[in-house]
């Protein structure tokens, strides 16, 4: 009796493709790196805006202090006709605070605020024409127009008009 044993013999075939080509390679490291470059273009876009928004913020927010500081000041000078001792309105006309001012007027100290200052313009307009030309003298229908403008170096970041009443 002849006993055979029928082995069935697993080999491994090579297969057509094995692992990636190196073209293949190569163009997954292309597409890689430009996602890792739009994403660092991203990333520099939105540090810059990011600054560029704080600038905005900081340049309101000045504009914004010497509203409040003018704010509780008379039309006329309570005590003398003197000048920039900022007691009334008209101490304001055609004035720069460099470094600038906060909401009390006091001047803002320190390196950060070296760079920014503050224009600030009082004139009487017509109230009929708020936009119109500054009047030179007060009349019976006049009232007070404030402008206050930011700069940060020499770029101009914010403007600021406010109108007060003078009766």
């Amino acid at each position: 009796m002849k006993y055979a044993k029928k082995f069935r013999v697993w080999r491994a075939t090579a297969s057509p493709r094995r692992g990636f080509s190196l073209i293949e390679t190569a163009i997954t490291v292309v597409i890689v790196g430009l996602a890792i470059a739009a994403t660092m273009v991203a990333v520099t876009s939105s540090t810059r805006l990011n600054a560029e928004a704080a600038h905005l913020t900081t340049a309101t927010l000045l504009a914004q202090h010497t509203r409040e500081w003018t704010s509780r000041l008379p039309l006329f000078d309570p005590n003398t006709d003197t000048t920039n001792d900022f007691d009334d309105l008209q101490d304001f006309a055609d004035l720069t605070f460099q470094p600038p001012r906060d909401g009390l007027g006091i001047s803002l100290t320190g390196d950060e605020w070296a760079d920014w200052r503050q224009i600030v313009t009082f004139e009487y307009v017509d109230e009929n024409y708020l936009s119109g030309p500054a009047q030179t003298e007060l009349t019976a229908n006049c009232v007070g127009r404030f402008t206050v403008k930011t700069y940060k170096g020499d770029r101009p970041m914010a403007t600021l008009t406010w109108v007060v009443s003078l009766q």
